[in-house]
């Protein structure tokens, strides 16, 4: 049995979730890019004027506002429901489907070039993977546990930068025929439920180095509150998200796009637009939400034959009663390997087997 404990965390939890961060960034720089020309370059030959400006011109941080507990104000303003009237009283200069932290970002990024962002999403609530849950009395983050890059500026974006995307195993492997070192390079990538072969090298190593270097933070009143302190920025540039808004489909003309079909609760609503960005994932979008002649001309057409499933995961949510100090809870992961140090076969014993009772006895277990 092999029992790894990692080092104590500057934060209150530990986490799974730092792709989420990476995941934001690149959706940002990436959606920059694609706009930049349309947005702050092009407005000159259409005589806009002065209409969008860069979203970073100004310094609009603002000392922190106290954490607001009442449950009922925070759902007035973080499950606000799709109604045809209010989808349709503006014109849009973009909609945003999808309220995750990818797709809150983007709109309060354009919010703050001074467009009109309409977030449509599809759930009751607006969070993604900063989702949170209550359950007699406690509050269960379900996305984000913990998240790293807040005591070093930049620091993901050097990681971005100098760290080539692999598979951990094979890049593992390649450095050392050490199994034991191997097995302490690789046990960071259970911490995206995935077997090294699976998971991504520069992920792990940006969560481990994280780790390492400056330990992890946790966001004051848990996950909830990152899309919660976004939506007033959206909202001030007269934009807004709405929920209950199942969009089914981007409406283009001529290869264009021309705006979006909402499955609304009172039946279909159009709403027209010149700018989509999708954070349903790019296998809903081009498989589900363009025409296929639209969505094979995009660049991004070759992941869909390339992007697999995932595999799936149970995750138990569990409540104590007393503080950390009186349980005697430190602040760090404890990772337990029932099944020696060859990762790969821990994975390969569940997955390919039909006596789940007995293989779920032998797998890790992380406190």
């Amino acid at each position: 049995m092999q029992y790894f404990d990692t080092v104590p965390l500057l934060g209150v939890m530990g986490s799974h979730y730092n792709w989420v961060i990476l995941g934001t960034i690149i959706a940002t720089a990436v959606l920059s890019f694609n706009i930049r020309k349309r947005l702050f370059v092009f407005r000159e030959k259409i005589s806009r004027g002065n209409k969008w400006k860069s979203p970073f011109v100004e310094d609009s941080r603002k000392i922190s506002t106290p954490l607001e507990t009442d449950k009922l104000k925070r759902h007035e303003i973080m499950k606000k429901a799709f109604t045809k009237q209010l989808a349709t009283e503006k014109e849009w200069d973009a909609i945003v489907i999808g309220s995750g932290i990818g797709g809150m970002s983007s709109a309060a990024l354009l919010s703050k070039a001074g467009m009109k962002v309409l977030v449509l999403e599809k759930r009751y609530k607006c969070d993604g993977a900063c989702h949170t849950f209550n359950e007699k009395g406690c509050e269960f983050d379900v996305g984000i546990q913990y998240t790293g890059n807040f005591i070093r500026p930049n620091l993901v974006r050097t990681y971005l930068e100098q760290i080539s995307d692999g598979k951990s195993s094979g890049i593992i492997f390649s450095l050392t025929n050490n199994g034991e070192l191997q097995f302490l390079l690789s046990y960071i990538s259970s911490i995206f439920i995935l077997p090294p072969s699976r998971s991504s090298f520069s992920l792990s190593s940006t969560v481990l180095m994280h780790h390492l270097e400056n330990g992890f933070c946790f966001p004051i009143g848990g996950g909830s509150e990152i899309p919660y302190r976004i939506l007033p920025v959206i909202e001030r540039s007269g934009g807004r998200v709405l929920m209950k808004a199942h969009v089914i489909e981007i409406l283009t003309n001529g290869g264009k796009v021309t705006g979006v079909r909402v499955q609304g609760i009172s039946g279909i609503v159009d709403i027209p637009t010149s700018v989509v960005i999708s954070d349903a994932g790019v296998l809903n979008t081009l498989l589900d939400l363009i025409s296929q002649d639209v969505a094979k001309t995009s660049l991004a057409w070759p992941l869909t034959s390339l992007i697999k499933p995932s595999i799936g995961c149970l995750f138990i949510s569990m409540g104590l009663k007393g503080t950390p100090k009186e349980l005697g809870l430190p602040t760090k992961n404890i990772w337990i390997f029932d099944n020696g140090e060859d990762l790969e076969k821990v994975y390969s014993d569940i997955y390919n087997t039909n006596h789940w009772k007995s293989s779920l006895a032998n797998l890790f277990h992380v406190v």
